[in-house]
């Protein structure tokens, strides 16, 4: 969907003033639900049509930032962002599925068609018949209990942060410090010809940092890093 890279060199940071490049871009999810309705039917009513027994519609949306620093240098700030749907039928009982970046309704139609295609082709070598059990209908909604975004965190803040992290160390006796804050955010939807609809705002977050103290005699080194995990789910 959309994608956006930059990095910040050293000679814009003067007194933590940091000078940060527009992305050209307003980063977030831009479909409401109603639309996102709207293709799911049409894409369940196409592969009705074309003989599928099952069909699911699947949406993701994944916006993820990095920040990295060492000493008292911002080393790099990254954001991506990614958009794509997919759409599983059965006929025959036999799996199909097909998948795009391209989120219209018309593209939404022609995945469909591959998916179904696909299935039916894969029906003269499928040996394992598909039988779904039966399943409840859910109508859910589920978030990451987060009390604020990391994207609604500025970046001049984060950046700050992990340089004062460098700072520290430094004091403290490492010879080089390295810092970053890796932010993931993921918007899920899943819809199915049996009437289910659940969405899904998954929110991750991976601080870290790493110190290394060198021997300026012996020239040996050590390195720790603090032993953080992605957090979030």
């Amino acid at each position: 969907m959309k994608c956006c890279s930059y990095a910040i060199p050293s000679a814009l940071i003067f007194n933590n003033n940091i000078s940060i490049p527009k992305t050209g871009s307003k980063k977030g999810f831009i479909y409401e639900d109603d639309y996102i309705k709207k293709i799911a039917d049409t894409v369940i009513r196409a592969a009705n049509s074309l003989g599928a027994t099952y069909t699911d519609f699947r949406l993701t949306y994944f916006l993820s930032q990095n920040v990295s620093t060492r000493e008292q240098t911002v080393q790099s700030i990254s954001e991506n962002e990614n958009l794509g749907f997919s759409v599983r039928v059965i006929i025959d009982e036999t799996w199909g599925f097909a998948a795009s970046s391209t989120f219209t309704e018309n593209e939404a139609v022609r995945i469909t068609k591959i998916a179904c295609e696909l299935a039916k082709a894969g029906k003269t070598v499928n040996k394992n018949p598909v039988i779904l059990s039966p399943n409840p209908i859910y109508n859910d909604y589920w978030k990451t209990p987060i009390q604020k975004s990391s994207f609604d965190v500025p970046v001049n803040e984060k950046v700050e942060f992990l340089l004062e992290i460098n700072r520290r160390a430094k004091e403290l006796g490492s010879s080089y410090c390295s810092s970053f804050i890796w932010s993931v955010n993921e918007k899920k939807h899943f819809i199915s010809s049996e009437g289910s609809y659940i969405r899904q705002d998954i929110h991750r977050i991976w601080p870290s940092f790493e110190v290394t103290v060198v021997d300026r005699e012996t020239g040996d080194f050590q390195s720790l890093d603090s032993s953080t995990e992605p957090m979030g789910m």
